[in-house]
């Protein structure tokens, strides 16, 4: 190895030349797998006009609120009860608090429609200020398997949230964020049904999720927290 070395950057003409064959191959590789993380980020964290919104065929812009391409038949009949309400005079702050949250469990709690655990649902629904940590947070938690699962059992035989329906709901205390920001908030519990695939677990998923549910100063109502019963 010495030997090889030695000859590769005894001309010093040729010393940089051989600098940058030898270094090439790993300069590529470490673009790539760059690029490839930074791009999974951007087009699975959706902000604004990202990337993320090419994947959306149906959209609410005012709102930044976006279908996924592939959404199921409850997924897009839900986000059309959402572009409904928002388009009433005056809004209906409760229902549309509801609708938001059902919007956000009927995509991140169903697996069928995912391509892995990178792709994780409901992304357009969470609070902007921790939407990157949320990600991160189900990437490497309830989605951490999903791969795994598409693999073993076929994605068309994961979960599929089939039905949501609103438990409880009302108003809430506002809701203040890290930087000591408040926010209307409404709190709302909604019950999940999943599709009948006998070869799946499905007795290990919640079923109840409690959602609080904020309004921001732009108009847009976010999911703030969300939790199964303990």
């Amino acid at each position: 190895m010495g030997d090889l070395f030695n000859k590769l950057f005894k001309d010093k003409k040729k010393r940089y030349l051989n600098l940058l064959i030898v270094l090439l191959p790993f300069l590529l590789l470490t673009g790539f797998f760059g690029y490839k993380t930074v791009d999974s980020v951007r087009n699975l964290v959706p902000s604004g006009n990202s990337s993320g919104a090419k994947k959306a065929t149906i959209d609410i812009d005012e709102y930044d609120y976006h279908l996924r391409h592939n959404a199921t038949a409850l997924q897009k009949e839900l986000f059309e009860e959402l572009d409904s309400l928002l388009r009433q005079d005056p809004v209906d702050e409760q229902a549309v608090a509801e609708s938001v949250a059902k919007n956000y469990v009927a995509d991140f709690y169903t697996w069928t429609n995912k391509s892995g655990q990178y792709d994780v649902g409901g992304m357009y629904y969470v609070f902007a200020d921790s939407r990157v940590n949320f990600y991160f947070q189900a990437r490497d938690q309830f989605y951490h398997y999903l791969s795994t699962y598409i693999k073993e059992y076929g994605a068309e035989n994961l979960i599929e949230v089939t039905a949501v329906n609103v438990e409880e709901s009302g108003q809430a205390d506002q809701f203040t964020d890290v930087f000591g920001r408040s926010y209307p908030a409404w709190f709302v519990r909604v019950s999940l049904t999943f599709g009948d695939h006998p070869n799946f677990p499905f007795s290990a998923f919640e079923r109840y999720i409690n959602i609080l549910v904020v309004k921001r100063d732009n108009g847009r109502f976010e999911i703030a927290q969300a939790y199964g019963d303990e």
